[in-house]
């Protein structure tokens, strides 16, 4: 899917219109994350955290990873700009109507619509699972969200981790399903296969009202 930044700054017409510009910002951020990771410069011949020879760093692969942080930034700017202007315009994005409803943080707002652009194209899953690294595959998981929302250890170890617990919002509610190996150990939890329930993917495109009784 190709992504392009508008010339003029005007509020998202619909939810979809939204969810075209995040996406386009978190595939360009994960394109970056992907990048520092490969690019990082290693001894002569070292493995890196996953396995994989270090790629040589190079006055090349600074410019490209430039090239990537400026892209990154143009669309997170134009997003921004683009949000408040849509909220000074008294509409309110289905996303933010279903995290206001239930509570929910950033790291629960970025698992919905992660899964959202997981469930509408396979080829953004596999360009959103590019931030975590290659063991994890291509399919949306706990890893994946932490790795694009860049938290530190400790930040994975408590509010990384709280969203997906079952007395939370996001599975409490019916909003995500999270599925784990079959010994769901601490460790299981990066890999687990997280989707969007259809009542809460009905919301987050703004093709369905829904109150907080449908959604359980």
């Amino acid at each position: 899917m190709a992504f392009k930044l508008t010339s003029t700054i005007q509020p998202f017409p619909s939810d979809i219109s939204f969810l075209e510009a995040d996406a386009a910002y978190w595939v360009a951020k994960a394109a970056r994350i992907e990048a520092e990771r490969r690019w990082e410069p290693k001894e002569e011949g070292r493995l890196d955290t996953v396995g994989v020879k270090a790629t040589t760093h190079s006055k090349e692969n600074e410019r490209q990873l430039v090239a990537l942080t400026i892209t990154e930034a143009a669309h997170k700017a134009e997003l921004d700009l683009r949000i408040e202007a849509t909220e000074a315009a008294g509409r309110v994005l289905g996303i933010d109507a279903l995290c206001k409803m239930h509570k929910l943080g950033a790291v629960e707002r970025t698992t919905l619509l992660l899964c959202v652009y997981a469930a509408l194209d396979e080829g953004l899953e596999t360009a959103l699972c590019r931030a975590a690294p290659p063991a994890y595959g291509a399919r949306i998981s706990p890893e994946v969200i932490w790795s694009l929302t860049e938290l530190d250890f400790a930040q994975r170890a408590t509010e990384g981790r709280r969203p997906f617990s079952p007395s939370a919002p996001l599975l409490l509610n019916n909003l995500v399903t999270l599925t784990l190996g079959r010994t769901a150990t601490p460790a299981d939890l990066r890999s687990g296969s997280l989707a969007i329930t259809q009542a809460a993917f009905d919301h987050v495109l703004g093709v369905a009202n829904i109150d907080a009784k449908s959604v359980n």
